[in-house]
């Protein structure tokens, strides 16, 4: 993967990642692969595997705090 393309998909994971919290369109397995596609690259410099690795981080604390979280249900239309 060319560098350009690395920090432009790194970039975007960036912006994404903390907003998973919010219950995002995509499972949090679809995000976890994308980065550890982008860690698996061989061309990544140093500096680029510790932004993923930050973002592993987040993620994990977001899975787990949406373990802890007690379920979400519907909110409740009122009838007329």
């Amino acid at each position: 993967m060319l560098h350009h393309q690395f920090e432009k998909e790194l970039a975007h994971l960036e912006l994404i990642v903390p907003l998973l919290a919010e219950d995002g369109p995509f499972a949090l397995s679809y995000w976890r692969r994308r980065m550890t596609a982008l860690l698996a690259d061989q061309s990544v410099i140093p500096s680029g595997a510790r932004r993923i690795v930050r973002l592993l981080d987040l993620l994990d604390k977001i899975e787990q705090e949406t373990r802890a979280a007690p379920p979400r249900r519907a909110k409740l239309i009122p009838t007329q």
